[in-house]
């Protein structure tokens, strides 16, 4: 229809953007993750902090491949920083991969605490199925970032050479991906 004729003529309107901003990433899934990452850490298991750092760092990873420089350091603090500074985006990969290590360790350490189990709708509580995907994230970020200056892409290789094969992705099953639920009665696609 005329709708997809514009899209691939990229004859976007300002208003078809903002709620992608605004309502999904930024203020949504993001705002979400913040909150989270402020339970406290003796009754919440580190499975949580884990998940919600891969999440916060793929989701800032979009950010910055849509629109380039975005709010990070300043970001996400409520009513209190309504207009928080814009992040060069060369300066917010390397900090999202310092929070994917983050995440890892999260995923690594051990707790009585009840794991998240059926409540991680990705991957079910499976801990070494989140750190494939966080160093996939990492590989994404590094390759984005071989083509900028100042970066040695020594590191990619160092990154490769110091992970293990079984931490990476090998399959289609390890996909990070929300899965649609067909079986819930009165929902649909």
């Amino acid at each position: 229809g005329r709708q997809t004729e514009n899209y691939s003529l990229y004859n976007l309107a300002d208003t078809e953007v903002n709620g992608v901003w605004r309502n999904t990433l930024f203020s949504g899934i993001l705002t979400d993750v913040e909150e989270l990452l402020k339970a406290d850490p003796a009754t919440t298991h580190p499975y949580y902090f884990g998940i919600a750092k891969v999440i916060k760092a793929f989701t800032y990873s979009l950010l910055v491949d849509f629109w380039g420089d975005v709010p990070f350091s300043d970001a996400l603090q409520g009513v209190s920083n309504v207009q928080p500074a814009i992040d060069d985006d060369a300066a917010i990969y390397p900090q999202l991969i310092t929070l994917l290590d983050e995440a890892i360790a999260d995923f690594r350490a051990t707790s009585g605490l009840i794991a998240p189990g059926s409540a991680d709708y990705i991957y079910g509580g499976n801990a070494s199925r989140w750190i494939k995907a966080a160093n996939v994230l990492k590989l994404r970020m590094y390759l984005k970032m071989a083509n900028t200056p100042g970066f040695s892409t020594s590191e990619i290789s160092t990154f490769i050479t110091n992970t293990p094969d079984a931490e990476f992705m090998t399959s289609i099953a390890e996909d990070f991906q929300h899965p649609f639920v067909a079986n819930l009665s009165g929902r649909q696609n």
